[in-house]
């Protein structure tokens, strides 16, 4: 396996890790922020500049509901 930013090193011949507090797994959270046009239609659902607050409303939930159930259980584990 050739790559340019660093050298191969099978699993079996590296270093152990250890974790803060003992733990056995890390997660890396990586929410995906999107932005949303509030009077732009969804693509291909015609082209109508009417405000489609139903379709707005379904892909803003991440932002305005998700991601606080995202840190909420997060801070459970913290």
């Amino acid at each position: 396996m050739e790559n340019r930013r660093y050298d191969y090193s099978p699993i079996s011949r590296r270093e152990h890790i250890e974790w803060p507090k003992g733990a056995r797994v890390a997660l890396w959270v990586a929410p995906n922020i999107e932005f949303f046009h509030f009077d732009m239609p969804i693509r291909g659902s015609g082209s109508s500049h009417v405000p489609d607050v139903p379709g707005y409303s379904l892909r803003d939930f991440g932002s305005r509901i998700g991601v606080y159930r995202i840190m909420d259980v997060l801070d459970k584990f913290d």
